[in-house]
């Protein structure tokens, strides 16, 4: 990397923010790491010698801060999802387009290794996914906003890789409240399934991917030489394992810096090398407002 990094500014000094700013300095030089502190925010707003921002708050604080960076010339990267109308978000990108700067939305599982396999090895070899399931679940952390903001937006995300989103009818199921926000539930959809939780005691973040003649599981949370699994099997014949498998493929990545890979993705899209992903944020917030 460059000595000549780009400067940042990242706003947001919670559990994510704590997470983010361990990655930050491989790709920028972070002048201002801040959190609500409003002459903070202004003095970075008013640093001329910052073009890029990084917005790691609140998802109710986003329209306001993207907005007000994009008066100040700044590039953002916002975490997921980029804001709670689809109205703010469309805003966002045209009022961006005109100022000719830079808007894209932190997901973070998009960033995947195992899922860019997935996609760049599975699907030219076995065709089309059939259908998906996906899980994000852990104990925590209860807020104002439901568990399909919180956690589904990021499978709608890597969904979206694979699929136009917009293609699809999808559907919540709640099944927990806590204070009348609902904190365990399903979104389904027409080749699918998403099952978030915050109520679950113990921690699962997968998907699989069926196809016609292979299933595909993801899994981050496992050793880097087993993150995905792949089996593929012989469908035409009545029988059943060992003898229906053909073949067991186990590959390995590491999960555990996809922070960095999305930092990097981010300083990708400053320079031209790869394209925003907003329209992709567009979509998710226009299902999850929907829903």
């Amino acid at each position: 990397m460059s000595r000549n990094k780009p400067k940042i500014g990242v706003i947001g000094k919670g559990y994510w923010g704590s997470r983010v700013i361990n990655y930050v300095n491989e790709y920028f030089d972070c002048r201002y790491y801040i959190g609500s502190d409003k002459n903070e925010l202004n003095s970075l707003m008013m640093d001329d010698s910052i073009n890029n921002v990084m917005v790691i708050t609140p998802i109710e604080t986003h329209y306001d801060l993207c907005k007000t960076a994009m008066l100040h010339n700044k590039n953002i990267f916002c975490e997921k999802p980029i804001t709670l109308y689809v109205d703010q978000a469309i805003e966002l990108k045209e009022l961006y387009r005109e100022k000719g700067l830079i808007l894209a939305v932190e997901y973070t599982h998009t960033f995947s290794r195992s899922i860019a396999k997935i996609l760049s090895f599975c699907v030219p070899k076995y065709g089309p996914v059939k259908y998906y399931e996906m899980n994000s679940k852990h104990l925590g952390r209860f807020m104002e906003h439901n568990v399909y903001w919180l956690l589904s937006s990021h499978f709608l995300g890597v969904l979206d890789m694979f699929e136009d989103i917009d293609a699809f009818n999808f559907k919540r199921i709640d099944r927990l409240y806590y204070n009348d926000v609902c904190t365990t539930g399903t979104l389904e959809f027409e080749k699918g399934r998403i099952e978030t939780s915050v109520n679950y005691t113990g921690r699962e973040s997968s998907a699989v991917f069926y196809f016609e003649n292979a299933t595909v599981i993801y899994n981050p949370l496992l050793q880097c030489d087993k993150t995905l699994s792949i089996t593929e099997y012989n469908n035409k014949y009545k029988a059943g394992p060992p003898e229906l498998i053909d073949k067991e493929i186990y590959a390995g990545f590491d999960e555990s810096n996809n922070l960095n890979h999305a930092i990097k993705y981010f300083y990708d899209v400053i320079n031209g090398i790869t394209n925003s992903n907003i329209d992709t944020a567009i979509k998710i917030t226009r299902i999850l407002e929907n829903i």
